[in-house]
């Protein structure tokens, strides 16, 4: 009787323990949302947790950088917010016998039609901000406001698909990283 009776208790605790170590695993759904998310905010060490690789792309500005091309790191991660500046729904998922897939509807900006309007509309104004007796950091910086409030006035009318496909790591659902790669082809294209 004894025996039987720590045998149970033992088999409660190994189920108990057992079955607590086994975390849930994010559904699909959360996985992209997370990914997308991450992405918007230019995440790229959360990114990379939801990829397949663990690798992801680097668009952590660095000082030095900005200055190579004249202009303040603020601002140049100002007009990446814009850039990133996209909106997203997500079709249910569909799971197949590789994995699993999710479509998501993508609105964003027509980068580059946004981007030739303003310097159009603006043509003037910035042939005078380049005649200017000022330093050509301070010339970028005043083109690079001007194409910031561009963006803060433009609609987002620009309407995309892309299919996602995941697959299962250490219970954990991974965006395959050809994937990545062609949605942020596609998400920059500057072809319309």
């Amino acid at each position: 009787m004894k025996k039987t009776h720590l045998l149970s208790i033992v088999s409660i605790f190994i189920c108990l323990f057992g079955c607590a170590k086994l975390e849930p695993m994010l559904s699909i759904s959360d996985t992209l949302k997370l990914y997308l998310s991450a992405l918007k905010q230019q995440d790229s060490k959360m990114m990379s947790a939801y990829m397949e690789q663990a690798k992801t792309y680097d668009f952590t500005i660095e000082q030095a950088e900005a200055e190579k091309i004249g202009i303040d790191k603020q601002i140049v991660k100002q007009f990446y917010q814009h850039i990133f500046d996209f909106s997203f729904t997500l079709d249910p998922e569909k799971l197949n016998e590789d994995g699993a897939e999710i479509s998501a509807y993508i609105k964003t900006y027509h980068i580059s039609p946004l981007l030739e309007d303003a310097v159009n509309k603006h043509k003037d104004e910035f042939e005078q901000i380049n005649g200017e007796d000022i330093s050509e950091e301070e010339k970028n910086e005043k083109i690079a406001n001007i194409l910031i409030q561009s963006f803060e006035n433009a609609k987002k009318d620009r309407d995309f698909v892309f299919v996602f496909h995941l697959k299962i790591e250490n219970r954990e659902w991974k965006i395959l990283q050809e994937d990545e790669d062609a949605f942020i082809k596609q998400l920059f294209s500057m072809q319309e």
